[in-house]
């Protein structure tokens, strides 16, 4: 990791908050300018994903899906036991996002989750 003379990191880590980067400055970070969807759950975020104009949240108990085409911002839905434990255990595709935790296999196909597995997961 990096230092700054004054022995602060370059790097920062926020578990509950994204942080936004100004128009055509992709790697420019305010801490000004981060966008808090549900803060001090006690849930970090897991991943971020974008599908359609759409943001994926994913906390590791549940999904937020933030419309991210429009200013402001919005939450657009929250789902209760459709988070992830770890970063794989989702996956993007043409089609959608497909992800998976311990109550089943899931697919977002940019306006709905369709459940692939009803049941119960076990973990191996």
């Amino acid at each position: 990791i990096t230092q700054k003379p004054t022995g602060e990191s370059l790097y920062r880590h926020y578990p509950d908050r994204i942080v936004k980067s100004m128009p055509n400055s992709f790697d420019t970070f305010n801490d000004y300018d981060t966008l808090d969807v549900v803060v001090d759950d006690g849930d970090e975020i897991v991943a971020l994903d974008n599908f359609g104009g759409l943001l994926l949240q994913f906390k590791k108990n549940t999904l937020y899906i933030i419309d991210v085409a429009t200013e402001p911002e919005f939450l657009k839905a929250t789902y209760k036991y459709r988070g992830i434990p770890n970063v794989n255990a989702y996956f993007r595709t043409d089609f959608g996002v497909i992800f998976a935790n311990s109550y089943g296999a899931y697919f977002f196909n940019g306006e709905s989750i369709k459940e692939l597995v009803v049941k119960t997961i076990e973990k191996v």
